[in-house]
């Protein structure tokens, strides 16, 4: 049985937690506790060697080592979405194109190819057996985004794929960069 201990005082004495423990085992305690954590906003959970941090303002529902449920989608849904994303990255690449010289993009076969000096080349593909956007950057390296709650959302650190690409944009071009529309996918 997994090692499972609270690490701070928001759970004191006989609680709710050892209940959990005994009635529950593996990926459904990992909800039952996630549940719990949601309506404690500064519960901490250690698994094993993992630890992992629930908050009330994000959504996101750690199971294990950067694991939370995305969007239930079918693969059409996912593909229409993630090639509108496409489209809507490289439309805004355009508009960059068209005052910075130096910008090329390209999208061929649902591969989005963004060559930006200083940064180098990005490339954002879908990946469809996933679910997934994965991009990789220069600057940040690699990054897989799952569809969470209508937004392209990176597991490991909660960040959006446009505000990444708005952030590294804007760097390496010295003007404003926006990617309006990217990570607003609600159904």
């Amino acid at each position: 049985m997994s090692r499972i201990r609270l690490l701070n005082d928001v759970i004191k004495g006989r609680s709710a937690f050892g209940f959990i423990r005994r009635q529950f085992s593996g990926f459904a305690r990992g909800l039952v506790i996630g549940e719990l954590a949601q309506s404690r906003p500064s519960l901490l959970i250690q698994t094993g060697k993992f630890v992992s941090r629930f908050s009330s303002g994000s959504r996101l529902l750690s199971i294990g080592e950067g694991h939370f449920k995305p969007d239930d989608m079918s693969m059409k849904e996912f593909q229409e979405i993630a090639d509108e994303t496409l489209e809507n990255i490289l439309l805004h690449c355009e508009d960059l194109a068209d005052t910075k010289p130096q910008v090329d993009v390209e999208l061929a076969q649902g591969v989005l190819t963004l060559e930006l000096p200083p940064n180098g080349t990005y490339v954002i593909n879908k990946q469809p057996p996933n679910k997934q956007i994965w991009l990789s950057s220069p600057v940040s390296g690699p990054k897989r985004y799952d569809l969470v709650e209508g937004k392209w959302t990176y597991h490991r650190d909660g960040s959006r794929l446009g505000d990444l690409l708005r952030h590294e944009v804007t760097e390496a071009l010295g003007i404003e960069a926006t990617f309006d529309g990217v990570d607003d996918w609600s159904r």
